[in-house]
């Protein structure tokens, strides 16, 4: 009960954090349907860099579930796929253009992750901004939610998708 009331806690923050920034559904307008709400708002974007080389099919389930999060708070987000290439990114137009409603989650293997001298507990982290605003830039240990996930009876990807969602509540809440 007391993790219940903690996950509600946080999905309220970011609602209200979010409304602040008026990417939630109208509340004024409850004789609209919801999905008519939702797209008053512009969606917050998440550009995820896709370094750990997940299936398309296990990203798009760990998306799925990501979005859903934040979808049952008023929240629409959109993803968008942008790939690791030879050395450099490739080049994805949807990926190019940061606005102040983008976010950027790389999801990472060992390899990538050692280098960045995180706790061993962490799934990730998250790149705030030092005035203490809003970051846009977070990173998910792909080889940690594979272990976690072993003692769960959840799949990795829907637990990588939560994972997700929690580092983007760090970014929009600011710590």
């Amino acid at each position: 009960m007391k993790r219940r009331n903690s996950q509600a806690a946080l999905l309220i923050s970011v609602w209200l954090c979010l409304g602040g920034l008026g990417l939630t559904a109208d509340s004024n307008s409850l004789t609209t349907k919801k999905s008519d709400r939702m797209t008053l708002r512009p969606p917050l974007r998440v550009f995820l860099y896709n370094y750990a080389l997940l299936s398309s099919a296990d990203l798009q389930v760990a998306k799925e579930v990501g979005t859903s999060v934040y979808r049952n708070v008023g929240v629409h987000v959109r993803c968008f796929d942008c790939y690791p290439g030879e050395g450099e990114l490739e080049h994805n137009p949807d990926c190019g253009r940061m606005t102040p409603e983008t976010l950027v989650v790389r999801i990472l293997p060992r390899s990538k992750a050692d280098n960045l001298k995180q706790p061993p507990s962490a799934l990730g982290f998250a790149q705030l901004d030092q005035s203490g605003g809003f970051g846009y830039y977070a990173s998910v240990f792909y080889h940690r939610v594979e272990e976690l996930s072993g003692s769960f009876t959840s799949s990795t990807p829907v637990v990588l998708g939560h994972v997700i969602a929690h580092e983007m509540g760090h970014l929009l809440l600011g710590h």
